[in-house]
């Protein structure tokens, strides 16, 4: 909303992940909301404290046709565009969304090893579009499947992810299930770059374990 709230809160997570450096179980990040929504100096200032604390960053990215817009308009360049000129792009940041990206952004995304948080029921519930998700696959850029906020269910999340995909491309092959499963699990974990503690059923790993009947579902 302004320039003191931004700051507050910048100092609130600075404060936030000084206090837990201590705890194997909680980890923090640098959460910027949207490159729609704060301008160039904040978001400069969070790449500089996420790097000197050596913790992930975090931006929604072109969700909807506003950002990509607004970025257009305020600066002449596409969203991702204005993130890698601000050194928002790297291997410690998540763009959440990505529907509103071409063929150069994803290749920016691509060669600084940045990760793509994939919403699909959330874009579906706004309306926003289709995210190249199978694109991005092929282009070897991480994506790791969430929910931002809305259905919890990650199962639910995996059947929308692998049908919305297909029905878009109309084309049945456009994704796998293995492809999503990946998304749920490890891919997530490496897009935060914590695949060595997470994300598969291995010796040394942390894990939540669900059994499934397969006959009951």
């Amino acid at each position: 909303n302004n320039h003191e709230e931004a700051e507050r809160g910048l100092k609130e997570v600075i404060n936030f992940v000084n206090s837990i450096k201590n705890d194997d179980l909680i980890s923090g990040m640098m959460s910027i909301h949207a490159s729609f929504t704060v301008g160039d100096e904040i978001v400069r200032k969070t790449v500089e404290e996420a790097k000197k604390l050596d913790i992930p960053m975090t931006v929604h990215t072109s969700e909807g046709l506003v950002d990509l817009y607004h970025n257009l308009e305020t600066s002449g360049e596409r969203t991702v565009e204005r993130l890698d000129r601000l050194g928002v792009l790297g291997p410690k940041t998540v763009l959440a969304h990505c529907v509103h990206v071409n063929d150069h952004e994803m290749d920016l995304i691509a060669r600084s090893k940045s990760s793509v948080a994939h919403n699909p029921m959330s874009n579906m519930l706004n309306a926003v579009g289709v995210a190249p998700i199978p694109s991005m696959l092929e282009k070897g850029i991480k994506v790791g499947l969430g929910n931002d906020g809305w259905i919890y269910d990650p199962f639910e999340n995996m059947r929308c992810a692998l049908t919305v995909h297909r029905l878009a491309s109309g084309n049945p092959s456009a994704i796998g299930p293995e492809e999503i499963f990946r998304m749920a699990t490890i891919d997530g974990a490496r897009c935060y770059n914590m695949e060595d503690r997470l994300g598969s059923l291995e010796k040394g790993k942390l894990a939540d374990i669900v059994i499934l009947d397969g006959t009951r579902v």
